[in-house]
């Protein structure tokens, strides 16, 4: 077993100061190497804990292989920032990982992001949208998942701009005319 002594890489991008990225370095962070799950786990959870921005995002782009315990590392997280009206975002899952996210149903916890562009432009978009719309105002975002392009991800989002709900769905199975017909919500 290969084990991850590449270091930890922190870097807080200027987002309106809204965000703090982690990256890992990957390739694998499994129960078997206790040593480097370790240090993740008490790295994400000392951020999750301490951050003081709006969002904490995990770049898994480098990533090939995760086990049962970082997948607990992330809920934890996600619940610890949960509390503090804080978000968890994730980018740059493998193909492998998307699909253990996937069938974990954990995209409907997690915000989950094809590469860091697209997080912190959503994020971006974000800030923006918070100054300009009216306290209340609930909006749904539908955007392709860039991993299947036969999946839509529908985006419920809050009139304080924090997400609802995040559902991936096929394409086939989106009915429109319901889609549009919610109550209290603007399609964007």
């Amino acid at each position: 077993m290969k084990k991850n002594h590449e270091p930890i890489i922190r870097i807080s991008p200027d987002v309106s100061s809204q965000a703090s990225l982690l990256e890992l370095p990957g390739p694998e962070y499994s129960s078997h190497d206790e040593e480097s799950l370790g240090h993740v786990r008490s790295l994400i959870q000392d951020l999750a804990e301490k951050t003081d921005r709006k969002y904490l995002v995990i770049d898994l782009s480098k990533v090939h292989f995760f086990g049962a315990s970082f997948i607990g590392t992330l809920v934890k997280a996600w619940d610890q920032l949960k509390k503090r009206q804080r978000h968890l975002a994730i980018c740059g899952l493998t193909p492998f990982c998307a699909k253990l996210i996937q069938v974990l149903h954990l995209d409907k916890l997690f915000d989950i992001y094809p590469t860091q562009k697209t997080v912190f432009e959503k994020i971006g978009r974000s800030v923006q949208m918070g100054r300009q719309e009216s306290p209340g105002q609930n909006r749904l975002e539908i955007s392709e998942v860039d991993w299947n392009k036969n999946l839509l991800r529908l985006e419920y989002i809050g009139g304080d701009n924090v997400p609802i709900r995040s559902i991936i769905k096929p394409r086939e199975e989106v009915k429109w005319q319901e889609v549009s017909r919610l109550a209290n919500f603007s399609i964007s």
